[in-house]
């Protein structure tokens, strides 16, 4: 009969734990489960008779879920505890049961970029390709990504701009075509001999001549024409001669 392996054990469950290493357990993962920062920079202070390694386990010691105390912050969102752990040797690159780190576990943006500047800091504290950081964080990319932002959103505006201003001049060329049309052949004529005065007198962007079917702006272009009329299509043209007719 195959005997069962015997479960590991972490080391509180050791005989025997020396008095100072549970106290500095009980300390830092009790500041941990409260949130408070100076709580917690008081315990992680309090490390005499105490090894590195045994430091290492205990801010990195797994719970049933394979979950650290880092991991257990960053899904609350602690900032500066979350800064404080990682600076005293919380390792980013744990994973728990479903592999997932704890930067993974972040409740928001604010606490991603916690890991992200830590990161940008102490770019050789930890092996950060495990931690599932995507990048680091530092004043210089954070002002180039603010630099980025600020233009995109000017040339944004700008865009806005260009598209109102667009639609306005679509409007108001509707709105003179609709007058166009509703003028009689002898008023289009003479609105035509205006424009063209106004041309002669330097005035910009005047609208010469329009078809007298459509009211489509035909300055500039070949028009189609007969009598005194003129049109943008053979179309337009052929129309209003048979509503000459009908007249």
């Amino acid at each position: 009969k195959k005997t069962k392996k015997k479960k590991k054990e972490n080391f509180q469950e050791k005989e025997p734990v020396r008095e100072e290493l549970k106290q500095y357990w009980n300390a830092v993962h009790g500041a941990c489960e409260t949130g408070d920062e100076k709580q917690l920079e008081a315990a992680l202070q309090k490390t005499e008779g105490i090894t590195a390694d045994e430091i290492y386990l205990v801010l990195n010691e797994r719970n049933i879920n394979g979950e650290t105390i880092l991991h257990k912050l960053a899904s609350e969102g602690k900032g500066s505890t979350i800064r404080l752990l990682l600076l005293h040797g919380a390792d980013p690159t744990v994973k728990d049961k479903k592999s997932q780190t704890a930067y993974d576990h972040a409740v928001d943006k604010l606490t991603r970029n916690i890991f992200r500047r830590f990161m940008g800091e102490y770019p050789d504290k930890f092996d950060y390709t495990k931690s599932h950081i995507p990048s680091a964080l530092n004043d210089e990319i954070e002002a180039e990504i603010a630099d980025k932002r600020k233009a995109a959103r000017k040339a944004k505006r700008l865009k806005e701009k260009e598209k109102k201003t667009e639609k306005e001049a679509v409007k108001k060329e509707e709105e003179e075509k609709q007058r166009f049309l509703h003028l009689s052949d002898r008023e289009k004529r003479a609105l035509a001999a205006e424009r063209r005065l106004l041309a002669a007198g330097g005035q910009k962007n005047v609208v010469l001549s329009r078809c007298f079917t459509c009211a489509t702006d035909i300055t500039a272009k070949v028009p189609f024409e007969y009598e005194n009329f003129r049109f943008c299509s053979m179309d337009c043209l052929k129309a209003h001669r048979i509503q000459s007719k009908k007249l």
